[in-house]
């Protein structure tokens, strides 16, 4: 039967078993006869069927036309996401999360394709930029019946960078770090895969991401298969590439992108005497937009930020005395006095204090 029939076939919405058959003729042909967008335009439209027979296996073709295609409609990843995200269906849900799987899949074995895909796939990019589709994709992450597949699809994107990119500003390693808590041994073990690739690829230090590693790793350790090779060979690999990164690190950029975050911790290069001499030209250049971001902190309700500004004000003054005129202008003297006023953290008290009494022995 010529295309055309099949089309006009899928149009008829009253009759279901004629819809149905028709698909199930078109799921036997190849995506190269299939890529036609009249027939694209009526798949999508059966994609939303509440038939779920005939809405997967519209979703089915079209995964293989878009595959073909090397790229997918917006409409696509919209019906996705909107199943993905609401359908209590658990099985409905995974089968998605399989469709997305082959998406993302390059099928080399039946077809010559460019060298370069498997690099860098851009279905694998828009998938990993599409912020509905990965919001949805994290969520059901963190259900118990969907976790593997959501995490398997996770680790199918990470080998692409440009993809990488996209999910590094995810919530992707805050909840790789949460459900790895209480998941089943092959989660975790996709879990490292996806670390290993990310570590694999990254040359820059991430705060965000890099402090929720740490606590996978520190699970992976406890919990992992000591006697699974593998598992503990990315283990192995993983720690190694996260300390390695870390020493190779600019902490001068790591110091500045902690200062964006919204929290300071108590990180070693705060009390680094070798940090901040050795990034004095660094902190010369910037130094107006730090202690901008400092006097913030010292106006937070949490202590660790307060006594951790106080702290770096300090060092700061300590390397670079110039910095005490910025000090004036912003305030920055009356809001350390008012801090040691009402304040009774110890920590805090110390501090400001040491933050006051640099101020007026360098003015």
């Amino acid at each position: 039967m010529p295309l055309k029939a099949w089309i006009e076939a899928i149009r008829e919405e009253t009759h279901k078993d004629r819809i149905r058959s028709a698909l199930l003729e078109l799921g036997g042909l190849s995506a190269s006869v299939l890529d036609n967008n009249e027939l694209v335009f009526g798949l999508l439209r059966l994609s939303r069927h509440s038939d779920l027979l005939i809405s997967l296996k519209a979703l089915q073709i079209l995964t293989r036309v878009f595959r073909h295609r090397n790229r997918a409609e917006s409409e696509y990843y919209r019906i996705l996401a909107e199943s993905i995200r609401d359908n209590p269906n658990a099985k409905k849900t995974e089968q998605m999360l399989i469709f997305l799987q082959r998406l993302a899949t390059i099928d080399y074995a039946r077809h010559r394709v460019d060298p370069s895909l498997f690099q860098e796939d851009p279905i694998r990019e828009e998938i990993a930029g599409n912020c509905e589709l990965i919001s949805a994709v994290l969520s059901v992450c963190c259900r118990k019946e969907c976790k593997y597949q959501g995490l398997l699809l996770l680790w199918i994107l990470t080998f692409s960078k440009r993809a990488l990119r996209s999910l590094e500003k995810s919530p992707m390693f805050y909840m790789l770090s949460f459900v790895s808590r209480d998941c089943k041994e092959k989660e975790l073990r996709l879990s490292l895969f996806i670390i290993r690739n990310y570590l694999t690829y990254t040359c820059r230090y991430s705060y965000s991401a890099f402090q929720k590693i740490e606590e996978l790793l520190s699970v992976a350790s406890n919990r992992g298969n000591k006697e699974d090779e593998e598992e503990q060979e990315n283990l192995e690999f993983c720690r190694d590439r996260y300390l390695s990164l870390v020493r190779k690190m600019s902490t001068f950029d790591a110091y500045m992108e902690e200062l964006q975050s919204g929290h300071l911790q108590p990180l070693p290069y705060h009390f680094s005497e070798e940090f901040w001499k050795n990034n004095l030209e660094s902190l010369g250049s910037r130094r107006t937009e730090i202690v901008k971001c400092l006097k913030r902190y010292l106006k937070s309700e949490d202590s660790s930020n307060i006594w951790i500004a106080s702290n770096d004000l300090y060092r700061m003054v300590e390397v670079c005395p110039d910095c005490v005129a910025i000090f004036r202008q912003l305030d920055i003297h009356q809001i350390l006095f008012e801090l040691l006023s009402c304040r009774s953290s110890e920590d805090v008290r110390f501090h400001v204090m040491e933050a006051l009494s640099v101020c007026y022995t360098k003015e």
